[in-house]
């Protein structure tokens, strides 16, 4: 088996029944990550703590369950990746994108982000408590939402409502400005009271 850098290069070749078990073999043998295309990959609950994962692609590449937690992903990219329950706590990301990911359980806690944008429906159960937030962008069809702090999710009858700063959807529509006052006067009442 072959880890490939995201140019197509070979980066490490080993003998291995998963490409979980590869990536661990080319990490005990200090073997630089950067870069690597783990596209395609099942590297569900692997541990990677503390790792400099910048460059990487992570496009339908499975993390369920992976420790991910201070490492570094600078220009990252993450697409259609699964992400259940994937531990990012204390890491640090950089012009990262997440593009139609699934998130369920994600948890981003102490987390620091900066200039990164988050594309996807699958938005619930992210946990970002104490994460920083710097230039984070969410995008909702072709419109760039800036975070500031973590998404408010409210679950209805109705169905899901985000609330992203000045900004509110409803099960992916965007809120009247009329419902999204009454929202917005509501979560008001709800931090300050």
């Amino acid at each position: 088996m072959k880890l490939m850098t995201a140019s197509g290069a070979v980066l490490y070749e080993g003998r291995a029944s998963s490409f979980a078990e590869l990536t661990l073999q080319a990490m005990n043998e200090n073997c630089d990550l950067r870069n690597t295309d783990f596209s395609n990959c099942d590297l569900s609950h692997i541990t990677l703590d503390g790792m400099d994962l910048s460059g990487c692609h992570f496009n339908n590449t499975n993390l369920t369950g992976a420790n991910l937690s201070e490492c570094r992903f600078d220009q990252a990219r993450f697409k259609s990746t699964l992400l259940y329950d994937a531990c990012f706590c204390e890491s640090e990301f950089k012009d990262t994108h997440f593009i139609d990911c699934h998130f369920a359980e994600s948890d981003f806690a102490h987390a620091k982000l900066s200039h990164c944008i988050f594309s996807s429906s699958h938005f619930m159960d992210i946990n970002l408590h104490h994460a920083e937030l710097h230039n984070v962008l969410y995008r909702y069809r072709n419109t760039l939402v800036k975070m500031t702090h973590a998404p408010l999710i409210l679950k209805t009858a109705h169905g899901n409502i985000l609330h992203l700063d000045d900004v509110s959807f409803c099960n992916n529509k965007q809120m009247s400005d009329a419902k999204h006052e009454a929202i917005r006067n509501m979560l008001q009442e709800l931090y300050f009271t």
